[in-house]
């Protein structure tokens, strides 16, 4: 049985002495300077070009990783501190609509001054009031949360009601609210 090394065979290995039965541990910086042309010539790594063109991609990768950390941090993701938002006005136009005897439909446009999205509107609809300019003596409400700029409440015909519509949104990590818009409306008769 021949034990000695293949010519083709890579470090690190155990090289066999049959002159002298003794083995030698080769590690790889020591098999370069004794490997054979054959050993050589398969590996690619060996080559400077190679070398050189690993590094070269090796230092392009780096600079696109930092550059997309840097956009992404700085340019893309501003830090909520830097974002200039302005409470929205109140929302407008407050209009009710009679969509039955018992139901109607209360509909407001969109605040004219808005510096974010509004996400959504949370709406106070009290039967019970003095005057509807005194929001702490409001009873008998009932409070709704809706994306949309209507919706629609049980009712009762000819009956006064303080309506009251805050705008809601975000601000980076921050909710803000719109001024509160507060209309005394009566339902139509019909």
């Amino acid at each position: 049985m021949n034990l000695e090394m293949e010519d083709d065979k890579p470090p690190p290995y155990v090289q066999y002495h049959s002159s002298d039965a003794s083995m030698k541990w080769v590690e790889a910086d020591q098999a370069l300077s004794q490997a054979s042309p054959n050993i050589l010539r398969k590996s690619g790594c060996t080559s400077v070009k190679s070398l050189a063109d690993g590094v070269a991609l090796c230092l392009m990768t780096t600079l696109g990783s930092i550059t997309v950390l840097l956009l992404q941090r700085f340019l893309l993701a501003p830090k909520a501190e830097h974002l200039q938002c302005i409470e929205p006005d109140q929302p407008r136009n407050i209009t009710m609509v009679p969509t039955s005897l018992s139901a109607t439909q209360l509909r407001w446009d969109y605040p004219d001054k808005v510096s974010v999205v509004i996400q959504s509107y949370n709406v106070k609809i009290c039967r019970t009031f003095r005057t509807c300019s005194h929001t702490d003596h409001l009873s008998d409400c009932r409070e709704y949360v809706t994306p949309e700029s209507s919706i629609t409440f049980d009712s009762a015909e000819d009956t006064a009601y303080c309506v009251l519509i805050t705008g809601k949104s975000r601000c980076g990590m921050d909710e803000i609210s719109s001024r509160t818009a507060v209309a005394e409306m009566r339902t139509p008769i019909m």
